[in-house]
């Protein structure tokens, strides 16, 4: 899959199966784990990771996937709200012996294609493209389940010995997370379920307390503006203000449908209710492979400007909230220095 949007209309496909009460359970062997035996197992014992689920309204169980020929070790994940079927996350991972490798790329529209959610509606199958999380480039896809925002996602890594063919891995990741009714999922939110998912041994996202994962549900969104030497001028985006305010993303969608940038700030002095005016550094990573890094400045959590240089060493400068509607204040931001 490119980083493009899949192309094609929304398709629509009915689902009938399994009452939504085995869903969780019975049902959570479509996709990957058919045929495959399955054992519980402690959250300790799994290696798969996944911090884009509210423990305080879904619960989870771990399974040890035991593929037929002992040819590959799989764990699975599903988490679901205490309630009715929604919310619910469901994720699998592979990783396979030495001397084997996947020979075809994930297939995330198969996946959906394969989900049964019962009598919850049908499965209206939307847009799609690739984000980048700790393991590495994830695809996404877009599905609805009646008035249910949902989103598919698959990533394969790791290099095979095969010389023959050289997109094959050794790592494969699939899944999906199904927000409540009232949960819409942007782009923004998007990257932070991708963002949640780690293996041990290979990479491990940072657990969010409990007070900032419920502060996440409530981002401060401000608007971005920036300039970037030698690339683009007078991008447009968001900048948005996570928990309690001392982390958040931005978000910067290319011209002409070129891709998507993403990125992290963080704080590391003033703000925070101290008075003093806040600075820290901001990453940024796009889809076609730029990056770039720098500090930041404001006199509050809702205005600021900030600089930096990408690899190439072309400088880059934004504004965000108010402050683009006003000069920068001095000493905004430095480039790092190289």
């Amino acid at each position: 899959m490119s980083a493009a949007p899949i192309a094609g209309a929304a398709r629509t496909a009915k689902r009938a199966g399994a009452a939504l009460a085995v869903l969780w359970l019975a049902g959570c062997a479509a996709g990957t784990e058919t045929g495959v035996g399955r054992t519980i197992i402690s959250a300790a014992e799994s290696k798969l990771v996944f911090y884009g689920a509210d423990p305080t309204t879904m619960r989870a169980i771990h399974f040890r996937l035991d593929p037929p020929g002992r040819n590959a070790t799989g764990y699975l994940g599903v988490w679901r709200g205490t309630g009715d079927a929604f919310p619910q996350a469901r994720i699998s991972y592979y990783e396979l012996a030495p001397g084997y490798h996947f020979r075809a790329d994930h297939d995330i529209e198969g996946y959906v294609g394969r989900l049964g959610f019962g009598d919850a509606g049908e499965i209206e199958v939307g847009d799609g493209g690739r984000l980048r999380n700790g393991l590495g480039p994830i695809d996404y896809l877009r599905f609805a389940v009646g008035p249910v925002a949902c989103v598919a996602f698959g990533q394969s890594w790791g290099r095979a010995s095969s010389d023959s063919d050289p997109t094959a891995s050794t790592n494969r990741l699939i899944g999906h997370y199904c927000g409540a009714e009232d949960e819409k999922l942007p782009y923004e939110r998007i990257a932070e379920i991708v963002a949640a998912i780690g293996v041990r041994g290979q990479y491990l996202p940072e657990p969010p307390t409990d007070a900032a994962r419920a502060a996440d549900k409530g981002p401060i969104e401000l608007p971005f503006r920036a300039d970037w030497t030698g690339y683009h001028e007078s991008l447009s985006g968001a900048f948005l203000a996570m928990g309690s305010g001392g982390r958040g993303r931005i978000y910067v969608p290319l011209p002409g449908g070129a891709g998507d940038c993403l990125g992290e700030w963080r704080r590391q002095s003033g703000g925070g209710g101290t008075g003093a005016p806040q600075r820290g550094t901001w990453k940024l990573l796009c889809t076609n492979g730029r990056s770039a890094e720098g500090t930041y400045a404001g006199p509050s959590p809702f205005e600021g400007s900030g600089m930096g240089v990408d690899a190439d060493g072309n400088r880059v400068t934004f504004t965000y909230g108010r402050a683009i509607y006003a000069p920068p204040p001095e000493g905004a931001g430095q480039a790092p220095t190289r």
